[in-house]
């Protein structure tokens, strides 16, 4: 079947005809439609004119209604198959008519909820699709159930609008849609002509579709129109219709332009000629940011003053390479007992950088049993022993370490007050002790809260200049604040370098995220001994650390 190409052809005449379906058939009269002296106007079919039913049975027991299908029409055959009753709505639309024959039928159409236009325009000369058509005479006839019944088509779905009304059209007798061809339905093509009969039993309904030949065909192209004359083998229907002279169009998407390089706006260019509907977009031009110059570090590249654009990259930029280190010899130390020692190493100049490894300290020796009184090495008086200390507590040994090589010296009066909270200043002293208390290479005091005759000035000074800790703010170290067990590994694990924690070791503690500042420290403590937590499954990161836990941590890191 040919589908009828109505957008293209002007109407003169009008079909409306009563007539048996049978006669339809054996006299196939010609019937003409021609199109219009002026191709480049056209319009769709028009809606019925004069046609009127009488809604009687004629003598043959029968009374048949074919038309061709538009909006108008449909409601027209809908209303004729109610028995045209009188509406009691009265009609609002612009372009309809009381004078025309359908205009009852839209306003009854309305009234009865089968369709509304929504608007102040109602649309009658508009094509009907099959599947419109069959789900409005499923609306006329009530919405049936169709639990149960078969659906033919595959190409409508039950998630179709319309799935209800098609499969109700394919198993009620009463409605024909033509023949299955190929188990399609064809939901989206233009219905063609509606023939409703009426009988003293009820009302039955075909929907046709015209068997078109071609008996003329001049096809258009780039310059010219082309025409075509097309017959209905059913019915002789005629139409003559003008097809627009037509490139035969290709698109090509629009491209932006570039810094340097020309765009241009989607356009068609025609692959039998050199039509081409092209429009260039002239180049943008660099969007450039100035950017300062930036001297080099030892370590770290430099450049001069450049321009960047800011949308293609280009760039005026000129490296200026890393200098390196400018490195003088240092003498080695040994350690003492309470002083760290080093071997000979190198230090950077320019920037403080350094080979040096530190060399523990050694700690006072009292003898094997710590029964002398005075150290053997150096002779410095042996401490007495802390009250709150026990001999069997987890951290007695750790104490005892720390008061060999003079870390800590306790609280006074005998005491050490391991269960106190730890501030961020004994923290950085005890690491600075247990490091040797070398002196800083740096002497600014970037803090407002440190003062240069605190005990803890140097070893603030030390920490910030080997990274260690930055400070809570830029002006602020914070000294008297209680640290966390987070933080105290986390200081541990910078003073000893941050070395590799064995790769991503999957640790016991639930506690603990890999995007934790904390994750590698405690990866690093956990693994080498320095901490098992404060259960089988937690670390407590946020617990205070007491005095008690950062002289244990000291004592089982050191020389890890």
């Amino acid at each position: 079947m040919k589908k009828r190409i109505l957008c293209f052809v002007l109407i003169a005449a009008m079909l409306c005809s009563v007539c048996a379906i049978s006669a339809v058939a054996d006299d196939p009269t010609e019937r003409w439609r021609t199109i219009d002296s002026e191709p480049s106007v056209y319009e769709e079919v028009k809606a019925l004119s004069s046609y009127e039913s009488t809604g009687s049975i004629s003598d043959d027991g029968q009374e048949t209604l074919a038309l061709d299908m538009t909006l108008a029409n449909l409601m027209y055959v809908l209303w004729w198959a109610s028995d045209c009753p009188e509406p009691t709505w009265t009609n609002n639309y612009s372009d309809v008519s009381s004078e025309d024959p359908f205009c009852k039928a839209i306003v009854w159409a309305e009234e009865a909820g089968i369709w509304r236009s929504g608007g102040m325009t109602y649309g009658p000369h508009r094509s009907v699709s099959r599947s419109t058509l069959i789900g409005l005479l499923y609306r006329w006839a009530g919405s049936p159930s169709v639990d149960g019944l078969n659906n033919p088509y595959l190409d409508v779905a039950n998630t179709d609008w319309f799935y209800s009304s098609v499969v109700w059209s394919a198993n009620d007798p009463s409605v024909d849609v033509d023949p299955i061809l190929k188990m399609r339905f064809r939901p989206e093509e233009e219905a063609e002509e509606l023939i409703a009969v009426k009988t003293n039993e009820g009302v039955s309904f075909t929907l046709t579709i015209h068997e078109w030949e071609t008996v003329y065909d001049n096809p258009p192209d780039c310059t010219n129109f082309g025409t075509e004359r097309s017959r209905c083998s059913s019915c002789g229907l005629i139409i003559d219709s003008i097809r627009r002279k037509t490139h035969d169009l290709v698109l090509h998407l629009e491209k932006a332009p570039g810094c340097t390089e020309p765009g241009w706006y989607p356009y068609y260019t025609c692959s039998k000629c050199d039509y081409s509907t092209y429009e260039e977009i002239p180049p943008l031009g660099h969007d450039l940011v100035h950017v300062e110059a930036q001297s080099p570090t030892c370590y770290a590249v430099g450049w001069n003053a450049y321009d960047v654009c800011g949308r293609c990259g280009y760039s005026t930029y000129e490296e200026i390479p890393a200098l390196g280190h400018d490195f003088i010899r240092r003498e080695a130390k040994e350690p003492t007992c309470t002083g760290a020692g080093w071997d000979e190493y190198e230090v950077c100049t320019r920037c403080g950088w350094l080979t040096r490894k530190i060399i523990s300290s050694l700690g006072h020796y009292f003898g094997s049993d710590r029964s002398e009184n005075a150290c053997l090495r150096c002779g410095a008086k042996k401490p007495g022993n802390f009250s709150d200390v026990p001999a069997g507590e987890y951290y007695a040994n750790a104490v005892t370490w720390a008061i060999d090589r003079e870390i800590t010296s306790g609280t006074g009066a005998g005491k050490f007050s391991p269960n106190d909270d730890c501030t961020r200043c004994q923290v950085v002293t005890f690491l600075w002790r247990a490091a040797g208390s070398p002196e800083p290479e740096k002497k600014d005091n970037p803090f407002v809260d440190v003062k240069l005759t605190d005990y803890f000035y140097k070893a603030v000074l030390w920490a910030v200049e080997n990274g260690i800790t930055l400070g809570t703010s830029k002006t602020e170290f914070s000294p008297n604040e209680s640290c966390t067990r987070g933080q105290i590994v986390t200081f541990i694990y910078r003073s000893k370098g941050q070395p590799d924690p064995v790769g991503n070791a999957l640790i016991p503690f639930v506690d603990i995220k890999v995007f934790d500042y904390f994750y590698f420290a405690t990866i690093w403590a956990t693994l080498n001994g320095v901490t098992k937590g404060t259960d089988a499954s937690h670390f407590s990161p946020n617990d205070t650390c007491t005095r008690a836990q950062i002289v244990t941590f000291l004592y089982r890191s050191a020389g890890k």
